[in-house]
C-alpha cells in the first residue's frame, strides 16, 4: 500500500462541510472599523464578487471556508488598533445585511461559533502591527464556525515543495518533504505535514522544522 503526502499550513479549520452560501453573494466584514459600509471600504473585508479589488476569497480545498487576511496599523493598515463591533453578511445588491452571523466576542487563535440571524453585533480587539487571519466556515445559512489567528508578521506563502521518494512508496518508508517559502515566516506561524497510509481514510500531522525561509 502506498504512503499518500499532502502539505498543510497551520492556519486551518479541521471541520465538516454541508450547504454552502450562495457564490454570488460571498461573505462580507462591514463594521465600525469603517463605519458599517457594506460592502466595506477595505478590501480585506469585502469580497470581489460586490467590489472588484475585494480581498475576502473563497477556498474550496479541504474544509469549504471564506479566508481573508487583515493588517492592523496606525498608519498604512487595513484597519486602525483598537476595539470594533462588526458582522459577517452576505446578501444580494441593495440587501447586502440579508444574512448576518453575530453573536461573538473574539478570542483569538480560538474556533468560536456564530449566530446566524440572532444576538448582538461581534466585538474584536485588534493591535497595531499584528496581521488577522480569517477562516469563517461555508456550510450555508445556519449556525456556524470562525477563528481570528493573529500574526506578528504576514503570513508568508508556500512557494515550492519537493519530496523524496516521490512515487512508489510503501507504509514502511521514509518519506523527506522539503518546503520553500515566500519569506521567513513569523513565530506564530506553523507548517505541518499531513500523511496517510490508507488513503486518508486516517491521517496524521508532523510538524515541520523552519530554518529562515525553508523547512
Amino acid at each position: 500500500m502506498r504512503k499518500t503526502v499532502t502539505i498543510l499550513c497551520a492556519l486551518f479549520m479541521a471541520i465538516g462541510v454541508n450547504a454552502q452560501i450562495f457564490g454570488p453573494e460571498s461573505i462580507n466584514m462591514p463594521g465600525t472599523w469603517d463605519g458599517f459600509s457594506n460592502p466595506p471600504t477595505v478590501d480585506a473585508l469585502r469580497n470581489p464578487n460586490q467590489s472588484a479589488s475585494g480581498d475576502i476569497t473563497l477556498i474550496t480545498a479541504g474544509t469549504q471556508r471564506y479566508h481573508t487576511t487583515i493588517h492592523c496599523a496606525t498608519t498604512g493598515g487595513d484597519v486602525a488598533p483598537g476595539t470594533f463591533t462588526w458582522l459577517f453578511t452576505s446578501g444580494a445588491s441593495g440587501n447586502y445585511f440579508g444574512n448576518k452571523w453575530a453573536n461573538v466576542t473574539v478570542s483569538m487563535n480560538t474556533i468560536q461559533s456564530y449566530t446566524h440571524q440572532g444576538g448582538t453585533d461581534n466585538s474584536i480587539t485588534v493591535t497595531d502591527g499584528k496581521w488577522y487571519t480569517v477562516n469563517f466556515e461555508d456550510i450555508g445559512y445556519t449556525n456556524t464556525n470562525g477563528i481570528f489567528m493573529e500574526t506578528s508578521a504576514q503570513p508568508v506563502t508556500l512557494t515550492k515543495v519537493d519530496q523524496t521518494p516521490s512515487t512508489n512508496i510503501l507504509p514502511s518508508d521514509s518519506v523527506f518533504i522539503g518546503l520553500k517559502l515566500s519569506a521567513a515566516p513569523s513565530a506564530e506561524e506553523k507548517f505541518y505535514v499531513r500523511y496517510s497510509t490508507d488513503g486518508f481514510a486516517t491521517s496524521n500531522l508532523r510538524e515541520v522544522t523552519i530554518s529562515a525561509d525553508s523547512g
